[in-house]
Order: structure tokens, then sequence, then C-alpha cells
């Protein structure tokens, strides 16, 4: 966008790997620091996060919700700013640099499909 505005729905995906989600609370801090108007992001987490002390009411306090398409759906309906990182738990035990070496054969099978004219 060239701008720090961000208005209405917004769905932002990331990857990567590790247990720990600082990169989502980058992006976070980032949209309420740097957005104009500051933003709200919503994360969605794995089914079995509310069950863990102290996480549980952290998820709750931040507006997070368990991952499902229902509840995406219905917080991008209410213009929600929502992020999700779609590796989760399988990534959780990927190395980075084996996470490094799988972003970068699908940006090689990106680029080579657009130099071949394909979308």
């Amino acid at each position: 966008m060239g701008s720090n505005t961000y208005p209405g729905r917004m769905l932002v995906i990331g990857n990567h790997a590790g247990q720990v989600a600082i990169d989502a609370m980058m992006v976070s801090t980032a949209m309420v620091l740097e957005a104009e108007p500051p933003r709200i992001v919503r994360g969605m987490g794995e089914y079995w996060l509310p069950t863990v002390p102290f996480v549980n009411v952290l998820m709750a306090r931040m507006g997070s919700v368990v991952g499902t398409r229902k509840n995406c759906v219905d917080l991008l309906e209410a213009e929600e700013a929502v992020i999700a990182f779609p590796e989760g738990v399988r990534g959780s035990t990927s190395s980075s640099v084996s996470a490094t070496n799988s972003r970068s054969s699908a940006s090689a099978s990106c680029d080579s499909r657009s130099r071949r004219g394909h979308p």
C-alpha cells in the first residue's frame, strides 16, 4: 500500500518455525504502534491452546480465537484484522534452516511460473 493506513477487514498470513510466535507479536505490535489508525490484530491459534494455563487467559485478553474457518470468517465479516500462521504445530519441530529452504523452494517455484507467463 505504501502507507501505514490499513482500513477494513484484513487477513495477515505468515510462516514461522518454532513454538513461540515472536513474529506474530512483532506484526501485532507494529499494527498498534505504526498503523493509522492503530489496529488490533486478532490471532488464531491451535485448538488446544485455550486448555493451557496462562495461555488461555492471555488469548482471551488479546482477543485471540481458535483457528477455525468459522472463527476466521466471523472476524473478517466484522471488519477485523486477523493474523494466522498456518504452519502451526507441524512446523514447530522444524529447524529454521529447513523452514528457510522450503520458503526458498516456494519462492523459486513462483518465480519460474512468472517467467513462463503464468500468474
